[in-house]
């Protein structure tokens, strides 16, 4: 006759009651053996069900909550402590990020565009997601290039031109990726492939991650691809010559009525054939320079005169009005993406200063 299991030790003041369970002692009773009957454990495993009626995995969750009750046992303090810490650090943390920005917008906006550029990728690194390694490592390496064409000087009449046509390419595209994302995501939603084609649950959940994740490579590039023109966009104005500034400065050459002021070129050359936008001021620009100046570029001035830009003259139709609205979510998003991830990697570092689990 086999030997009764021995005992499991009494819990501690105020363990959980599966803490002191062995997963060892019960499976050593036997596989025909009943787990021990005990309402506070009914969830785990219900009375009369016998072991060998488990599979390897539901052993091993129930040994896994077993050892988590056990190691976090008697911490509801702690716990308490380090929910506390959190919420005071991430209001903290907002207001920092808020004044930071206020009083020093440039450094702060060069801070966003190296986290949100470098960050992603490493957290990427951490969980070799080579897919969208790939995809930075190229829109970065394609990128740079521009963005070293544009630094140049002096800077050649069809730089900027090109550069915002560049930029209002990958604008175009990332939006479209965004917005196709978000009809496949909301059509998993709301189970269309299954009600349309009968699709299976496991193909309603690839065409949920398909959205998200085409969701976010649209507005990770589309946010990238704008903070980078935003800030070309004054280097170039100025190494036209045609920029009065942000405050509102004189310009160091005279416009003439058919050279656009953005890119320096000339407004009436057959040869170009590219559209023209006239501005309520009176100055007549290349559409495509305009268009970056203003869409991508988050600019709302004439660069020569500093007067203000109609913005409804870029909203004409329902898609340039939808693309408004998707800047603002791109904003949103970058913010979540470049600052979100230290704010949580200073909090975790003081949990460990404080040997907190």
């Amino acid at each position: 006759m086999n030997a009764p299991a021995p005992a499991a030790p009494p819990p501690s003041p105020g363990a959980h009651p599966l803490a002191s369970t062995s997963l060892h002692n019960i499976t050593a009773a036997g596989p025909t053996n009943n787990f021990p009957h005990n309402p506070d454990y009914d969830h785990v495993l219900p009375p009369g069900l016998r072991l060998a009626d488990l599979t390897p995995d539901e052993i091993d969750a129930i040994r896994n909550q077993q050892a988590f009750l056990k190691q976090h046992a008697g911490h509801e303090q702690q716990h308490s402590q380090m929910a506390l810490i959190l919420i005071v650090l991430l209001i903290g943390s907002q207001f920092a990020i808020v004044v930071w920005k206020k009083r020093h917008p440039k450094s702060f906006d060069l801070a966003s565009l190296v986290g949100f550029w470098l960050i992603p990728a490493a957290l990427a690194l951490q969980k070799e997601n080579y897919r969208f390694l790939t995809a930075w490592f190229l829109f970065s390496c394609l990128n740079l290039y521009v963005v070293r064409n544009a630094l140049q000087k002096p800077i050649r009449p069809a730089t900027p031109k090109w550069t915002y046509a560049f930029y209002d390419w990958v604008y175009k595209i990332c939006s479209s990726t965004g917005f196709m994302g978000y009809a496949i995501f909301m059509a998993a939603f709301f189970h269309l492939p299954h009600i349309l084609w009968n699709a299976s649950l496991d193909s309603e959940i690839k065409y949920f991650e398909t959205g998200i994740l085409l969701m976010f490579y649209g507005l990770y590039f589309g946010v990238l691809g704008r903070d980078t023109v935003d800030r070309l966009a004054d280097r170039m104005a100025y190494a036209v010559g045609y920029y009065a500034g942000k405050g509102g400065g004189m310009p160091t050459r005279h416009l003439a009525s058919n050279v656009c002021c953005i890119c320096g070129d000339v407004t009436n050359d057959e040869g170009t054939k590219l559209k023209l936008h006239k501005l309520q001021c009176g100055h007549i620009m290349h559409e495509v320079c305009i268009r970056g100046w203003i869409i991508v570029g988050k600019k709302d001035v004439c660069p020569y005169d500093s007067e203000r830009v109609d913005m409804s003259a870029f909203s004409s139709n329902p898609w340039e009005t939808t693309q408004r609205l998707y800047l603002n979510l791109l904003d949103a998003f970058r913010f979540l993406l470049s600052w979100q991830p230290l704010v949580f990697l200073v909090i975790h570092y003081i949990f460990v200063v404080l040997g907190y689990d």
